[in-house]
């Protein structure tokens, strides 16, 4: 079997829908042509370009579809002509075997629409070349080599430990508005009644060994106040699953967010399972998030935030999100399992009028993770990240981009500073089954990328220094990736100070990036010393 060798690209944040470049295996059953599935896009809008990808020396391209989109077409553009034809599935252009192609699908009406878009590529193979005889040689007197020790199996990362704040004698917990917390009573309103009766300064015990049940979403709207112990607010719906804080200098210390069984992604805010909205002063500590309909934690348009020591866990969306313009926070030791999305995202979208800004991100961690990067800035100002580590990483352990596909902010002004990144990019695996995902197709990230598709951003003065990389997935070719395939801007980018071992065997790629934007100082692979690289 042959591969055709490109870049998976995923857009940041919350939002549905995803646009993806991907690798596919050539065809088993012909000696001729291979065939490649080279694009999908899962939501089409409005007059937009779906697909943009180019492919050299192909045959034929044939377009596959399904889905509520009418008027797509389909089309092919070379140095010396565009072409266009009317998009029915199985509709196909003849292309050039000696020019450059640009494919190319879009829509025509102003009606949004879901689809499932397929391109599919034919290739000729090239001709094997007959293997010459090989000269018989006197066969040696074998030496005994040691075997080397099998490599072993990446060891989970223990989940810390949490210790719950302790509240002032003479606290009132649910239990005096009502509550059971049995886990089986439904507590909805007694809970919420708890909350809206406090007053400034007062604090809500939620007692260790308590489950209280709810079935909508429960509000903090009182400024002050804290919610402390080491008991479990378990959400059963969904649909309305959140907890959501709209006050200021509201503290929650010590208890466990909980969601029953889930049977999708949501995307609104009533399913972030704890909610930050427009408000200043928030403290989040030793808190547990077990289980989300979407994000785990979900930090949207808040100022002046701590959160310090939580564990986010099974969440369908990201572990922790930040967006909508969030600025002056800080994020200590946030312990991050299996999400369903990116581990910790800072997210700034056009539309926010405002990226996300002074946030730093302190000793994150990653274990194990269904689909997304590790930690990721997609869009952002005076973002830091310090002491990561991540460990088996679905795309790239580590990602700062600026996406057209979601319409975000440029970067400026990034700093990742010391870390450890393990076993990255498991969904690039070319079988299914080997990836955290199988139903979802590969991701070919390697463990750091760095990627520009919005034209009108830059992404500029990003430092990433004293960083290890082990084992990244050698189907996930390089370990580090810095790409704008339209030459979008990305100026000042230095990476110093960097250790690869294992794995690929390929250390570095870069596409569309000047040589004179990029320095590289200080890089070793496998213990071997690589050659500097002064761009600016």
């Amino acid at each position: 079997m042959t591969f055709t060798r490109t870049a998976l690209i995923t857009a940041g944040g919350l939002a549905a829908g995803a646009l993806a470049v991907l690798a596919g295996p050539a065809s088993a059953d012909s000696n001729v042509t291979t065939v490649d599935e080279i694009a999908k896009i899962a939501r089409l809008s409005s007059s937009q370009s779906l697909v943009s990808t180019r492919v050299a020396h192909k045959d034929q391209a044939v377009l596959q579809f399904d889905g509520s989109c009418e008027s797509l077409k389909f089309g092919a553009k070379t140095k010396s002509k565009t072409r266009w034809v009317t998009g029915e599935s199985g509709v196909s252009l003849k292309l050039s075997k000696k020019a450059r192609a640009k494919l190319m699908v879009k829509r025509e009406n102003t009606q949004a629409c879901e689809a499932t878009v397929r391109i599919l590529t034919k290739v000729r193979k090239p001709r094997p070349k007959p293997t010459p005889t090989p000269t018989p040689t006197p066969t040696p007197t074998p030496t005994p080599t040691p075997t080397a020790p099998p490599t072993p199996t990446p060891t989970p990362t223990p989940e810390p430990t949490l210790t719950p704040g302790t509240p002032p004698s003479g606290t009132l917990s649910p239990v005096d508005f009502g509550a059971v917390g049995d886990g089986v009573k439904d507590d909805t309103l007694a809970l919420q009644k708890a909350f809206d009766s406090l007053t400034s300064g007062q604090t809500l015990h939620i007692p260790t060994g308590k489950t209280f049940r709810h079935t909508a979403v429960l509000t903090i709207r009182t400024a002050g106040i804290s919610l402390v112990g080491g008991g479990v607010l378990l959400a059963t719906n969904e649909a309305t699953s959140a907890v959501a804080i709209k006050a200021d200098n509201v503290t929650i210390d010590g208890p466990t967010f909980r969601m029953g069984t889930t049977t999708q992604r949501w995307v609104a805010y009533e399913q972030m399972k704890l909610r930050v909205g427009s408000v200043t002063g928030t403290q989040i500590r030793n808190v547990v998030i077990d289980g989300s309909a979407a994000a785990g934690l979900y930090v949207g348009g808040a100022g002046n935030f701590t959160i310090q020591d939580v564990v986010i866990k099974n969440t369908r969306a990201d572990g922790l999100h930040m967006t909508e313009a969030s600025h002056d926070g800080t994020v200590v030791r946030p312990f991050i399992k299996n999400p369903g999305d990116d581990g910790v995202a800072v997210v700034s979208y056009l539309n926010d009028g405002a990226p996300c800004q002074n946030i730093e991100i302190t000793q994150p961690t990653l274990d194990g993770q269904k689909w997304g990067r590790a930690f990721s800035v997609v869009g952002g100002k005076n973002i830091t990240y310090r002491d990561v580590y991540a460990n088996g990483s679905a795309g790239a352990a580590l990602y700062i981009s600026a996406e057209q596909e979601f319409n975000t902010f440029g970067v400026s002004n990034v700093l990742v500073d010391g870390g450890t990144l393990l076993n990255s990019n498991q969904q690039a695996a070319t079988t299914a089954s080997a990836r955290p995902s199988p139903n979802e197709p590969r991701i070919v990230h390697g463990a750091v990328m760095l990627y520009n598709s919005q034209a009108s951003q830059t992404i500029s003065d990003v430092t990433i220094r004293n960083l290890t990389i082990k084992d990244t997935d050698p189907e996930g070719y390089d370990h580090v990736q810095i790409l704008s395939y339209n030459n979008e801007p990305q100026v000042r980018l230095w990476l110093d100070k960097v250790s690869i071992s294992g794995g690929s065997q390929y250390p570095l790629k870069t596409l569309g990036v000047p040589s004179s934007s990029l320095r590289k100082t200080g890089w070793t692979m496998n213990g071997t010393s690589l050659a500097d690289q002064i761009g600016w």
